[in-house]
């Protein structure tokens, strides 16, 4: 099923639900400006499932909207996946919401990946996350791994550590019976690739180019000046890590480190020239110039 930019899909059950309310035979597939809508009103004690992904079906959503909510005392399931796995990428909202039925699980097993989100808990929304995975068994997240000194392996990637470590407390372990689980945009977000360091650890090379379409791509002279050097601060300390590394493994590990910290510090340099837009019309007059005011190189040197 495919849901794609204009489209709305809203569907409503009224105390007479079925198991499986919804029954996707496949993949499920929201795109950006499509919405997909799926509630249960005066649900009573029903027990099941309000929506049913089968046949090794998937969730992507990219862009676009999606909440799934429910009420009533019932030991039912938001969603059945029956272990598939749900990607979902710069969301205009991503919404699990069982908190009208304390009895209600959010989702059985899956896998959610999640990129380019913030986190919303309550009133309080997280900072910009570039990556965010969670490992869903029987209803419990696991334990969800942030970066640390002695292991690059992630399932959480943020703008800054505080930024990971809120979500990690606010996820981490968590049993989602009656609980809501929602995501929106992190809004724009820098890509560095090919992020070399030359063999005498003094020059330091990045391509660099804006994941989203709305944002403004244009950086000024002063702050491509600063965003230098904020690189090179990030970088003379990725470098003073990788000198002083003890083994291969700290050199991998002060690599990645390094690598993050300039990922954040070109975030902020996008952050400052990004310029909120009241028509998106207005804002994507010539994608094809804003794509290519996107791409821009940043080339360090360390002395």
């Amino acid at each position: 099923m495919n849901v794609n930019s204009g489209a709305t899909v809203n569907v409503t059950s009224d105390s007479t639900a079925r198991d499986g309310l919804v029954t996707i035979g496949g993949n499920l597939i929201v795109n950006e400006g499509g919405v997909f809508n799926v509630k249960g009103q005066n649900m009573g004690l029903f027990s099941g499932s309000l929506m049913n992904i089968t046949s090794g079906g998937k969730i992507d959503v990219t862009g676009g909207a999606v909440e799934l909510s429910a009420d009533g005392s019932g030991i039912l399931y938001l969603l059945n996946v029956s272990s598939s796995t749900i990607n979902v990428d710069n969301p205009k909202s991503f919404i699990l919401d069982a908190s009208q039925n304390t009895n209600a699980r959010l989702i059985n097993n899956s896998t959610l990946t999640l990129n380019d989100i913030k986190s919303v808990n309550g009133t309080q929304t997280s900072g910009p996350l570039s990556k965010l995975v969670l490992k869903v068994t029987a209803n419990n997240i696991g334990t969800i791994n942030a970066p640390t000194e002695a292991s690059a392996a992630t399932d959480i990637i943020g703008k800054t550590s505080a930024d990971e470590q809120q979500v990690v407390g606010w996820l981490s372990g968590l049993n989602l019976t009656g609980k809501k689980l929602e995501f929106v945009s992190a809004g724009p977000f820098i890509n560095v690739n090919s992020v070399n360091v030359s063999s005498d650890k003094k020059h330091v090379t990045g391509h660099v180019s804006s994941t989203t379409s709305d944002a403004d791509p244009n950086l000024t002279e002063q702050m491509k000046t600063t965003a230098k050097q904020n690189v090179l601060s990030a970088y003379n300390e990725a470098v003073s890590n990788v000198n002083h590394a003890q083994t291969s493994t700290d050199v991998v590990n002060a690599k990645n480190v390094g690598v993050q910290n300039i990922v954040a510090a070109l975030t902020d340099a996008q952050n400052a020239a990004h310029t909120l837009q009241t028509d998106k019309t207005s804002a994507l007059k010539d994608l094809s110039e804003a794509q290519t005011n996107a791409n821009q190189t940043i080339d360090v040197t360390i002395v």
